[in-house]
């Protein structure tokens, strides 16, 4: 989150000073920060945190179904 808000002002201040490079230093920060969260949400799962279960909770749900 605040890799994005550095990314932000970065742009901005970039554009004040018209700074093309800060800009697009600005603008990639703000898109690696975007990526890396998309990633970790990725890796998590649908469920979030909850959707780390252990074996025995798993036996426990498969149980509820049948």
């Amino acid at each position: 989150m605040q890799g994005i808000a550095i990314g932000t002002i970065a742009i901005v201040y970039g554009e004040g000073d018209d700074s093309p490079g800060l800009q697009g230093l600005g603008t990639l920060i703000v898109l690696g920060m975007i990526a890396l969260g998309v990633r970790t949400i990725r890796r998590r799962g649908q469920g979030g945190p909850k959707a780390k279960l252990s074996p025995l909770e798993y036996e426990v749900d498969a149980d509820k179904n049948d």
